[in-house]
């Protein structure tokens, strides 16, 4: 989807549900942030750009030691419920990986894996 497009949606949208008035503030939010990283020498982000995205907004190293600090005063149980079938070696690896290395800490992983088809 051109980009000028999906800009014109994204406003559409934000005026129906929250109204001429707020929509112009945002934009004009928007627009303030993206002159200020410019007078700061930050490259402005490209649509479609994740890596870049990535690498704008991922946590540094010292956040995360943070975050896995932080107690909760209620810490409900997360289940990450995943279905498997004929999962390449690899993907699950990377799924388990993903997992371990999470900052919150009261999780579960949950896997189902159909093992026959259904006639």
């Amino acid at each position: 989807m051109n980009i000028i497009v999906h800009r014109i949606n994204q406003i559409k949208f934000y005026i129906k549900k929250y109204g001429f008035i707020k929509t112009i503030k945002k934009c004009i939010k928007t627009v303030l942030r993206k002159i200020i990283r410019f007078l700061k020498g930050e490259k402005d982000l490209q649509y479609g750009d994740y890596g870049g995205w990535i690498k704008h907004n991922e946590p540094k190293d010292a956040d995360l030691k943070i975050q896995m600090k932080k107690k909760f005063k209620i810490a409900p149980k997360i289940s990450v419920i995943v279905p498997m079938y004929n999962t390449k070696e690899k993907f699950f690896k990377d799924l388990v990986n993903c997992m371990i290395n999470q900052t919150y800490s009261n999780w579960e992983l949950c896997l189902a894996d159909r093992k026959s088809k259904t006639k």
